[in-house]
C-alpha cells in the first residue's frame, strides 16, 4: 500500500534546527589574548545576524554557538554567516 506524499510529508515534518555551532580559524592561535578576539569574532556575528530573528551569540572553548528563535530567517542566517571573517566552518546543531 502506497502512502500519498502529502501524508508523508505532515507525519514527518523537516527537523528544525535551534542552534547554529560555528568553529574559527586562527583566533585559536591568539595565546594569552584569545578571549579578546573571540569576542570581536562573536561581535562580527551579531552585527551580521541582525535581524534575522537570531537570539544569542554565545563562546564556548573552541566554537561559538549561535542561538536560533523560532521565527529566525535560516536562509539569511547561512548566508550572513558565510561572509563572517575568521569562521572556517559552520553548522546546524
Amino acid at each position: 500500500m502506497s502512502v500519498p506524499p502529502e501524508a508523508t510529508a505532515a507525519e514527518h515534518p523537516e527537523p528544525r534546527h535551534d542552534v547554529v555551532v560555528a568553529h574559527y580559524h586562527e583566533v585559536g592561535l591568539k595565546g594569552n589574548n584569545r578571549s579578546y578576539f573571540e569576542r570581536i569574532l562573536a561581535s562580527n556575528i551579531r552585527s551580521a545576524l541582525r535581524g534575522t530573528g537570531y537570539k544569542a551569540v554565545r563562546v564556548i572553548p573552541g566554537r561559538l554557538l549561535i542561538d536560533l528563535g523560532p521565527d529566525t530567517d535560516s536562509a539569511a542566517v547561512t548566508e550572513r554567516m558565510a561572509k563572517v571573517f575568521g569562521l572556517s566552518s559552520f553548522s546546524p546543531g
